[in-house]
């Protein structure tokens, strides 16, 4: 997201875009060892970095669910909830 009244839009892109090359992100992640987002970058990745528990096999991604987003009324009782936890 570059913000509308950003001073450089176009730095900020191009900065994005350098991001998003698969090299570079490869080199990130190899750098700091953290798994990539970035299909492209996969080929030049650490072997390590492209194996389980780093990326998650077939297996693994079949028993996997992503939590749904809230909203409204289910949003509320998850932050009360939440915070009556936080408060023991």
């Amino acid at each position: 997201m570059i913000p509308a009244r950003a001073p450089h839009p176009e730095l900020a892109n191009a900065f994005i875009n350098f991001i998003l090359d698969a090299r570079v992100g490869a080199q990130l992640s190899n750098y700091n060892y953290y798994a990539s987002p970035n299909a492209a970058a996969e080929p030049y990745l650490d072997e390590v970095l492209t194996q389980p528990p780093i990326q998650p096999s077939e297996e693994d991604m079949a028993r996997l669910r992503f939590s749904p987003s809230l909203s409204g009324e289910q949003l509320q009782i998850f932050q009360q909830l939440w915070s009556e936890v936080k408060a023991r």
